[in-house]
């Protein structure tokens, strides 16, 4: 598995938080969501 280092800014309005959780929309679940299509496999985020 490669390391690729991400950063980024969010308005966090919409979101949940950071971290998943269920039956709530998070900034971590929307970015390995965009990770797993432009990627095409599965990644684990470290924050």
């Amino acid at each position: 598995m490669r390391n690729i280092k991400i950063m980024l800014e969010y308005n966090g309005a919409s979101y949940a938080g950071w971290q998943i959780q269920p039956n709530a929309q998070t900034v971590q679940s929307t970015l390995e969501s965009a990770l797993k299509r432009f990627l095409c496999m599965k990644s684990k985020t470290i924050a």
